[in-house]
């Protein structure tokens, strides 16, 4: 990673933001696909079956007392009644055939349905039974042992089936709490699994950003050095044009030793003085070089800083859609609790159907209790009738829920992706400007350090014209003076030189504590 640029590192960093957040978006749209599968599963056919199972399990008990009251009615020979109770009768064993069938249609899992086959010809035989002892009333015959032959039967055939379907039963709401269990199990390891994306975007991010810096740091390093340089080039050229300025200012110089030294200084300081102009362009551009980088390094930062915003936003979407999952579970064990009111109502109605059966059988004339009995039996049923209708509402809005938190999920995580795009594409834009600015303050810098080989040259060549002109000061005094003018010119460079190096010495300490380095001994 030491030797990637600057470029690569920005690149790098929003890239692996953008996968993070691309991860996370995946990971929350399968596990709320699977959720919202998992709840019609149940809404739509194991809640239902539980239901139908209950209805299936009432008409069962429904269908023995009936006969003890067809039964009964015609040992007392009421007439309405018997006929009234031979309808109820034969309704019961209609509906419960009806909602076997219904039963059968519908497919839960492999094990719901193994039971259901073999409790089907259990109520078929039920059924059977139930429909001779009409058969037996109504043809009015008195044979004692038919009819006892014919209870016992139904007794037997309904002990076996009341096994059979509580069996079916149990299958079917151990199915339930199971796909319940499921749900929030897969919960749980989504919220740990974008826990840990969150964990290791946030290392490797730390390891860019650390990166970065201490890349920046080694720039600024390096244009410290380049300056420090500067500096001492400038203090060494402006010590040396005082030496010759002093030296020149006693001199006088044979005329044409004089009028040759004049030439060769002349021309030497001409050079000076351009390659000083041009050392001072390249400073400036230098300078607005600095600016402009340092401009984008602020920009970065701004950048990186909005991206990490972005993922705040994200982790508390996340946790909304957590907790709004939390009351779904919550809905749903709402309908547990309704689902054990109607199966209380259910046992509840097979006891006081029961009781008032051997009731009325025992009772004979005197059974008026059954009518008490009968109107409980009436209470009750319409109690589970109530209940059913509330978990009908419950479940509709379970689905609703579910269906709205799903879209709304979609909705916010495509709108932070897009968001995420446009700051990584803009971070992607200030890293390359950032890295063209760094490029031209090292071109400048070449360019420095060449004009002040030039400078050290030139210098050189004014040393030997002033030595020239030292042995002929005494024949040429005002071309001495002449000569000590153009020194004077070129110790004013000097310092503009030097005043230049300072300036950029300055930029390169702002530049140092924009980007938060330490001063250096």
């Amino acid at each position: 990673m030491s030797n990637w640029t600057l470029s690569k590192k920005l690149w790098s960093l929003g890239f692996f933001t953008f996968f993070i957040l691309t991860t996370i978006s995946a990971v929350i749209y399968v596990s709320f696909k699977d959720l919202s599968k998992d709840m019609n599963k149940l809404a739509f056919d194991i809640v239902p079956t539980n239901l139908m199972m209950g209805k299936i399990d009432m008409m069962h008990d429904g269908i023995l007392g009936g006969v003890y009251k067809v039964l009964y009615f015609n040992d007392i020979n009421a007439e309405s009644e018997k006929k009234t109770s031979i309808d109820d009768l034969n309704e019961n064993t209609k509906n419960i055939n009806k909602y076997m069938t219904d039963f059968g249609s519908r497919f839960v899992s492999k094990e719901v349905t193994e039971k259901y086959e073999v409790a089907k010809p259990l109520v078929e035989n039920y059924v059977t039974t139930a429909s001779k002892i009409i058969e037996y009333v109504v043809k009015e015959e008195k044979d004692e042992d038919l009819k006892s032959t014919l209870l016992s039967n139904l007794q037997k055939d309904f002990d076996e089936l009341e096994v059979k379907l509580g069996e079916l039963n149990d299958e079917i709401s151990a199915l339930s709490s199971k796909k319940l269990e499921d749900n929030v199990a897969l919960i749980e390891f989504d919220q740990k699994l974008v826990g840990m994306l969150y964990a290791v975007g946030g290392f490797f991010s730390f390891l860019l950003i650390r990166n970065l810096t201490k890349t920046f740091f080694s720039i600024s390093s390096h244009l410290k050095e380049g300056s420090d340089v500067l500096s001492e080039s400038s203090n060494s050229m402006k010590s040396f044009s005082e030496l010759i300025f002093d030296e020149v200012s006693g001199q006088a110089a044979a005329v044409q030793e004089t009028a040759a030294s004049l030439n060769e200084i002349t021309a030497m300081v001409q050079k000076t003085r351009d390659n000083s102009t041009q050392l001072s362009t390249s400073l400036d551009k230098s300078s607005n070089s600095i600016d402009e980088g340092q401009q984008s390094v602020t920009d970065v930062l701004n950048a990186i800083r909005e991206i990490s915003e972005g993922n705040k936003i994200l982790q508390q979407e996340v946790e909304l859609r957590n907790k709004e999952i939390a009351n779904i579970v919550k809905v749903i064990s709402e309908i547990g609790e309704k689902t054990k009111v109607i199966n209380e109502i259910v046992f509840q109605t097979k006891l006081l159907s029961f009781n008032a059966s051997v009731e009325a059988a025992r009772a004979g004339e005197h059974g008026k209790g059954f009518a008490v009995v009968a109107e409980e039996v009436g209470n009750l049923a319409q109690m589970s009738g109530n209940a059913s209708e509330e978990i009908s509402k419950m479940l509709e809005s379970g689905i609703n829920k579910v269906k709205e938190i799903t879209e709304q999920g979609s909705r916010k995580l495509d709108e932070i992706v897009v968001a995420g795009s446009e700051k990584i594409d803009f971070g992607s834009e200030l890293a390359k400007k950032c890295g063209v600015s760094f490029d031209e303050i090292v071109g400048q810098i070449n360019n420095v350090k060449n004009y002040a080989k030039e400078i050290i040259s030139a210098i050189e060549e004014q040393s030997k014209g002033v030595e020239e002109i030292s042995s002929a000061i005494n024949q040429f005094d005002k071309s001495g003076q002449a000569t000590a003018k153009e020194v004077e010119k070129s110790t004013g460079i000097a310092n503009t030189i030097l005043g230049q190096a300072q300036g950029l010495n300055g930029v390169v300490i702002d530049l140092a504590k924009v980007i938060g380095q330490k001063k250096s001994a």
